[in-house]
């Protein structure tokens, strides 16, 4: 699957091995409404703050650190989201998860665009 310029992406960025915390991030411009879904808003502009991740059913992942860069003021010049918790690879596992299902909620059946990792 070939990976275009306007496609939203999301990785666990936390290298693998032990550590205290563990990022996950989405970038492009499902990021908004992805956050929307997962967090029940989106976070106010580079400020951390404590929520409930959820996935497309509604029900609780975990809870964690949540961190919204808007566009053009991020790494990508995209908006990104980061969600961090200590939880663990499962966790951050169902969080990419959560993403593909609400990003392929919000894609419309005629898009050729799909959501990579």
């Amino acid at each position: 699957m070939t990976a275009h310029h306007n496609d939203t992406i999301a990785a666990i960025a936390t290298p693998p091995g032990f550590g205290g915390v563990g990022i996950v991030r989405i970038s492009g411009l499902m990021s908004r409404p992805i956050a929307q879904a997962i967090l029940g808003r989106l976070p106010l502009p580079r400020q951390a703050e404590y929520l409930r991740f959820l996935d497309a059913n509604g029900d609780l992942i975990d809870a964690g650190i949540a961190l919204f860069f808007p566009s053009p003021h991020s790494f990508t010049g995209e908006d990104v989201l980061e969600l961090r918790d200590t939880a663990g690879l499962w966790c951050w596992i169902c969080y990419c998860g959560a993403v593909l299902n609400w990003g392929r909620a919000w894609l419309n059946p005629s898009n050729s665009r799909s959501v990579h990792f």
